[in-house]
């Protein structure tokens, strides 16, 4: 019964192209985490490749973060500016 509502649900058509590719993701996944928590093999990383993105992650963080600090200070410059002109115009 559940199947038959499933299939008239206008969902279903979407559903039924992205089964292969959802069951097999999910066996990847599954294959993924396994592998992770066994035991029996070496680390997978590279502490040197680790260090150098965590770097550029890092750098590219402080630039982000700067940029997002100008924006503001403009953006309250300009919220200030329209206020002022506001109050200019019901004033008169």
């Amino acid at each position: 019964m559940s199947a038959l509502v499933l299939q008239n649900n206008a969902l279903w058509h979407i559903f039924e192209d992205f089964t292969a590719s959802i069951l097999l993701s999910a066996c990847f996944l599954i294959y993924v985490i396994r592998k992770q928590f066994t035991n029996n093999h070496p680390p997978t990383h590279d502490n040197k490749i680790t260090n150098e993105l965590s770097a550029r992650m890092s750098k590219i963080n402080g630039i982000l973060t700067a940029e997002i600090e100008k924006n503001k200070a403009h953006d309250e410059s300009i919220t200030a500016e329209i206020e002022r002109i506001l109050n200019d115009v019901y004033k008169n």
